[in-house]
């Protein structure tokens, strides 16, 4: 059993540092894609209006429904300011945090190693390395 504590910790650790090192340079990026527009409709409106004004919605180009988008950037703007480093390195902990998730969900499936492999290659492929540039997604 301390084994197997020992080798998850291991498979962790492995998966943070397989983000830090793909994808730290993220972190340099100014404002891109349609985040300029997500701090305008944060800056304007209150956190409650993102889940319960459907109005809100529908006067957005898109008109999707993604209140936890907005309320994210909204908490993010009201902790770091402008300051965009933080926002992406939020952006990082959270892929991390759903490569770790995989790992473990598939272990109930697939054996320790193949489980660790397929959340190496989820990591490194191309969907994910477009994404970690894009805090919308």
């Amino acid at each position: 059993m301390r084994g197997r504590r020992w080798i998850d910790a291991l498979l962790v650790a492995a998966i943070l540092i397989t983000v830090a090192l793909l994808y730290h340079k993220v972190t340099r990026l100014w404002w891109i894609w349609d985040d300029t527009y997500l701090l305008h409709i944060v800056s304007e409106h209150r956190v409650l209006e993102y889940f319960a004004d459907g109005s809100l919605w529908l006067s957005m180009p898109q008109q999707l429904f993604t209140p936890l988008l907005t309320a994210s950037y909204h908490a993010e703007l009201a902790l770091f300011g402008l300051n965009p480093a933080p926002f992406y390195a939020v952006h990082l902990a959270e892929l991390a945090t759903i490569a770790i998730a995989l790992a473990f969900a598939l272990r109930l499936w697939m054996s320790r190693a193949a489980a660790a492999c397929a959340a190496f290659l989820f990591l490194v492929g191309t969907p994910v390395a477009a994404m970690a540039a894009q805090l919308m997604l």
